[in-house]
């Protein structure tokens, strides 16, 4: 028998304690005196034990204050962060998409998981994401990945598979495209495509939405739009996102419910509905814009 060995005492005999190999779950105690030897397990503690993660006061006074000047959080931000699902944020550089996708989390998401995983090679340095490094136990050390490919997003599938209970995954597509891009392959695409059944939150920030999985983008609940660097994003937008498909110009509706959001308030949130596929466009999270029976020639 290989592993280390203690001495344990009892009010009325002596043993001594194996623990085996490398599974300090398991222990072999052996009565000095009469020398029987029982075998214990000690199971760990169900994930689904555990408390929510939380946030202390201070932090959500500072959250609330930021939504105030910066990321007002309307009623369509409401409408389904009660249950898993997964969340785009697209836009070029200094925007303030990793500002917003941290208020998102802090105020809709945390509350509702009991364990975090990051995958961002800037999680530790970033300053928009301090935050997050700050709530205690949110994002332990051995669930942020700093370095990103398929098998990380195996190792997480893995976890979610043996221990479920409610998960966030956030990623930063500075994680590596190679990973989080293999259109319908890969251990990412698979994430995204179980999120629901496996009880997992994706929040995804992507510059460009041609960097990101088409697994994602075909099943996400929503998308936040801020302005693109690249025509292909509105282009894709128009396509994949379409509140009216079968209606002549409605890409061209498309193009002007993005454009009215960003000049009048920085982002676009489009939420499409569950089972209907119904798309709704909100300018920022307040306004909803309708879409009209009949568009323009």
């Amino acid at each position: 028998m290989s592993g280390s060995a203690l001495l344990a005492t009892s009010s009325t005999s002596v043993y001594v304690v194996f623990n085996i190999g490398t599974m300090p779950c398991v222990r072999v105690k052996k009565n000095v005196t009469t020398g029987a030897c029982v075998m214990e397990v000690e199971m760990e503690e169900a994930v689904e034990d555990e408390e929510p993660v939380e946030m202390e006061e201070e932090q959500e006074e500072e959250v609330s204050q930021k939504r105030e000047t910066i990321n007002e959080m309307g009623p369509a931000v409401h409408l389904w962060f009660d249950k898993p699902c997964r969340l785009i944020i697209t836009g070029q550089s200094d925007m303030g998409k990793t500002t917003l996708a941290v208020d998102i989390i802090l105020t809709r998401i945390l509350k509702n998981v009991r364990r975090c995983y990051a995958a961002c090679p800037t999680f530790n340095e970033q300053p928009a994401l301090e935050k997050l490094r700050n709530v205690p136990g949110a994002f332990p050390r051995e669930h942020v990945f700093t370095t990103v490919d398929d098998d990380v997003f195996e190792s997480i599938h893995a976890a979610l598979v043996a221990r479920p209970a409610p998960t966030l995954l956030f990623v930063d597509d500075a994680a590596a495209e190679a990973s989080t891009n293999k259109g319908h392959k890969g251990s990412f695409s698979r994430l995204c495509l179980a999120s629901r059944h496996i009880h997992l939150y994706i929040v995804g920030i992507f510059q460009s939405l041609k960097s990101c999985s088409p697994s994602l983008r075909y099943n996400t609940e929503g998308l936040i739009s801020f302005l693109p660097r690249r025509v292909t994003d509105i282009d894709i937008l128009a396509e994949e996102f379409n509140p009216a498909p079968a209606r002549a110009n409605s890409k061209k509706w498309v193009a002007q419910a993005l454009d009215h959001c960003w000049k009048n308030w920085r982002f676009a949130f489009i939420y499409r509905e569950g089972f209907t596929g119904i798309t709704h466009y909100y300018c920022g999270f307040d306004e909803e814009i309708e879409v009209p029976e009949e568009f323009d020639t």
